[in-house]
């Protein structure tokens, strides 16, 4: 039987509940213990009736086996969830590592502090709430100097190195900040504003504010808070999963983003002017819609110039932690083959005699690797060195914005709308199974379908008719 102690606070009353569930070795009872507080405004008599019924579904998960785990806290536990995925192999680093930073941003200044028994499906749904009201999403904010801070700048008595020092700031990064336009981070104009003891807003003028997170981010965050839970419920520490009873938004279902032919078009007239090295992995992007870190860990020894296939086995990743560069495998573990046409060969064929004149012109300063794509001196190219070259292709030729990824919606869209099985369409894509590509691509499939019903439409009724 439970025994239950009433604890005064200065906060409200709590509730602390005993059980014993038997003795050790040496003949000492063995007693498990943990506290309840009332949630909301109750009378005496109403936290009495609540804390006995917490006493018995208390004493009742002991007798099931469930652990009293009444310290440890969802950040305590949502750490040890990740490492204990990421060592048995079900995550790869990067993935625990974007986990842990959507974690560390959204869920733990909210409900890190928390016991898990005490996190409820209302407690879930509240913050998903507060992650869709405008002003949630905080990267993009930014500021520009008012003409008041230019002014209050040019009248100081001190100059902008003597200020930058007194600062503690760098004097290029004061120096920008100062001109028209310039973007500038608002904690970086926050200590100017301090120094100065003005209000940011009088100084600097505040862009970004209020805008919101997708729907797609805050659903991600609920499937990695789902996923811990569940991990608790497996060892026995949680009844239930509280996440799988929340309520979380509805999916966005928008078409990814791919180009239209004549976009591609454009791009590749683009390209020509460029570098051999960016034409070759832009021009492989395009027909074989990999991802990028896919490309960039491409070898010579996995390009079969007669054959026409490249062999995708590794991916190059970034540890977010160290910033460096290291080898991992594709996002399903898998190898797979990808047919490229004799246009693609023929220029991977000039791209390489030309890394191999670039080889000799470096001497002792290349770095020795079978990496296909590196840089000047040989070493292996990160994945995010691809995404910043495009957004400066984009912009020196006038072109929308451009990713990595866009090239692989692309090339899904236009098989799956040509008629290509969605079997063949996520071989090439390298995903887990078909059904991830049909979801992916809906639009297509609807498209493709749509050709399909005209097409019999065409042969079965039309052709009737005009017999």
């Amino acid at each position: 039987m439970a025994s239950i102690q009433k604890i005064p606070g200065a906060k409200g009353t709590a509730y602390k509940v005993v059980v014993t569930v038997g003795r050790d070795g040496t003949g000492k009872q063995i007693r498990k213990s943990t506290t309840w507080k009332p949630d909301r405004p109750m009378t005496a008599k109403q936290a009495e009736k609540e804390a006995r019924q917490f006493a018995a579904d208390f004493e009742k998960q002991l007798e099931q086996g469930f652990a009293a785990d009444d310290k440890q806290t969802f950040e305590e536990y949502a750490l040890y969830t990740l490492d204990l995925r990421y060592k048995s192999g079900l995550i790869t680093l990067s993935t625990r590592q974007l986990h842990e930073r959507k974690l560390r941003i959204r869920a733990f200044p909210v409900i890190g502090h928390m016991r898990l028994r005490d996190i409820k499906p209302q407690t879930l749904t509240s913050l998903y709430l507060d992650m869709a009201k405008p002003g949630a999403r905080k990267k993009g904010v930014y500021v520009t100097a008012k003409p008041s801070f230019q002014k209050l700048m040019e009248e100081s008595p001190l100059n902008m190195k003597q200020i930058a020092k007194e600062i503690g700031m760098c004097y290029d990064s004061l120096w920008k900040m100062k001109q028209t336009g310039k973007h500038t981070k608002p904690e970086c104009a926050a200590v100017v504003a301090k120094y100065f003891g003005r209000p940011l807003e009088s100084l600097f003028e505040i862009h970004g504010e209020g805008s919101t997170l997708s729907t797609s981010y805050i659903l991600d965050t609920h499937r990695v808070i789902s996923s811990i839970l569940s991990q608790a419920v497996k060892e026995m520490i949680l009844t239930f999963n509280p996440a799988s009873r929340a309520t979380v938004p509805i999916e966005d279902n928008h078409a990814p983003n791919y180009f239209q032919p004549e976009q591609i078009g454009d791009i590749l007239d683009a390209l020509e002017t460029e570098p051999i090295v960016w034409r070759t992995m832009i021009n492989l992007f395009i027909v074989t819609g990999c991802r990028r870190g896919e490309i960039a860990g491409l070898k010579w020894r996995n390009v079969n110039f007669e054959g026409k296939q490249i062999l995708i086995d590794c991916s190059l990743k970034v540890n977010e932690d160290t910033k460096e560069i290291y080898e991992g495998a594709t996002k399903t573990k898998k190898k797979r083959y990808v047919n490229i046409p004799s246009e693609m060969v023929s220029l991977l064929k000039k791209y390489r005699v030309w890394q191999m004149e670039e080889r000799l012109k470096a001497g002792d300063r290349w770095t020795e690797s079978d990496y296909v794509f590196t840089h000047e001196n040989g070493e292996m190219m990160a994945p995010t060195c691809i995404y910043t070259w495009l957004y400066r292709f984009s912009r020196r030729h006038g072109l929308p914005h451009i990713n990595p990824h866009a090239f692989r919606h692309t090339a899904a869209s236009i098989l799956i709308s040509e008629g290509v099985d969605i079997v063949t369409v996520s071989k090439l894509l390298g995903h887990s199974k078909p059904s991830t590509t049909a979801d992916i691509y809906a639009h297509a499939v609807e498209g493709a379908q749509r050709k399909a019903t005209e097409c019999l439409t065409d042969i079965l009724i039309r052709k009737e008719k005009k017999a």
